[in-house]
Formats: structure tokens, C-alpha cells, sequence
């Protein structure tokens, strides 16, 4: 039997980089200033008190989204990179790596690569306001379809690399559905 947490984040929009700046516009908008603030303060601190449960735990191998396989040097630039702008859940990751736990690349590459790619082309479409409000159904689509294809990917990798009697761990955005597609044999935990 294989054990397997599976840890929901919010991904802070800075880890977007330069493209952060149409993603916050687009969460002010929708929300409005103040909510946007208040909503971001709601998953720090549920962040916060998702991670003291986690520093219990013991775990063989850990999981993040976005984070890419078989890429040994890329995985080791972006978790540096990571943990130098002081993100959260890298912090949270580099105590468990300090506890024994290996930290496994994740990710198809390609997928990853294409995802940017229809980021970049939401954020454009936010700056330039080329489309009118509500005509974003092929974006959303578009977005879906990735997201699915990637899922896929984490789910077989996670089949693939947890071996048995192992406990693992999933750091991941809410709306991914690995568990959906991961096999029986793996008892899942929702923390």
C-alpha cells in the first residue's frame, strides 16, 4: 500500500513574474481591491495552518506542480530560484527535503512549456483588452485542456516513482484532479 497526501495551494501571483502584473489586474477587477487583499489573506493564513499539520508528517517523496521531471539541473535552478524569493510553499518543501524526504520532478516539460505559452497569451489578451467582457470561452477551453493532459502526466508519474509501503506528498493548485486519476492501490489523504 502506498500512502499520498495531497496538499492544496494558492500559487501567490508573483510567481508569474512579469506576467503577474495582468493576472492582479484581472483578480482586482473581478473582485475588487479590497476582497482581492482580504481573499489573499485568507490563504496565507490557511496556508500557515495547512503547513504546521505538514512539518508533522514524515514523508519518502514529495510532489509539486509545475515543477518538471527528469530536468535534474532545472529542477535544482527553480527550487534555488524558489526558495531565494522566500515563496511559501518552497519554504515549507526545503524543511521536508532537510528531513529526509527527496523532492521529485513532477511535470511533462512540454506541457509546462505550452502552459506558459497560454499564459503569456491570456495576459496579452488582458493588456491589449482585446476581447470584449465575457468572450473568453476558447481561453478557458484552451486552459482546460492543458490542465487535464498535465494531470495525467502528474498522476503517472506519481504511480510510477512512489513505490510501495512509501508515503508521498502533492503540493497542488485547486483546480488540478490528480486524485481522480490516480490508481486504487494508492490510499489518498486530503490535507
Amino acid at each position: 500500500m502506498r500512502t499520498f497526501y495531497i496538499v492544496r495551494i494558492f500559487h501567490p501571483l508573483e510567481e508569474l513574474g512579469t506576467m503577474s502584473g495582468p493576472f492582479q489586474q484581472v483578480e482586482q477587477m473581478e473582485l475588487g481591491r479590497q476582497k482581492a487583499t482580504m481573499r489573499r489573506v485568507q490563504k496565507e493564513k490557511n496556508f500557515r495552518l495547512m503547513a504546521e499539520k505538514v512539518v508533522q508528517l514524515r514523508f519518502n517523496r514529495i510532489y509539486m506542480d509545475g515543477f518538471p521531471a527528469e530536468q535534474a539541473e532545472v529542477e535544482i535552478l527553480l527550487y534555488n530560484n524558489f526558495i531565494e524569493k522566500q515563496f511559501p510553499t518552497f519554504l515549507l518543501i526545503a524543511s521536508l527535503v532537510q528531513k529526509g524526504a527527496i523532492l521529485m520532478g513532477t511535470e511533462d516539460p512540454e506541457l509546462l512549456r505550452e502552459e506558459y505559452q497560454y499564459l503569456q497569451e491570456v495576459a496579452r489578451v488582458v493588456e491589449t483588452q482585446e476581447l470584449p467582457e465575457g468572450d473568453y470561452s476558447w481561453l478557458e477551453k484552451m486552459g482546460q485542456d492543458i490542465l487535464k493532459r498535465r494531470d495525467d502526466f502528474i498522476a503517472a508519474r506519481i504511480d510510477s516513482t512512489l513505490k510501495d509501503g512509501e508515503t508521498g506528498v502533492l503540493f497542488i493548485g485547486a483546480m488540478h484532479q490528480v486524485e481522480k486519476r490516480l490508481p486504487d492501490d494508492i490510499q489518498i489523504v486530503r490535507l
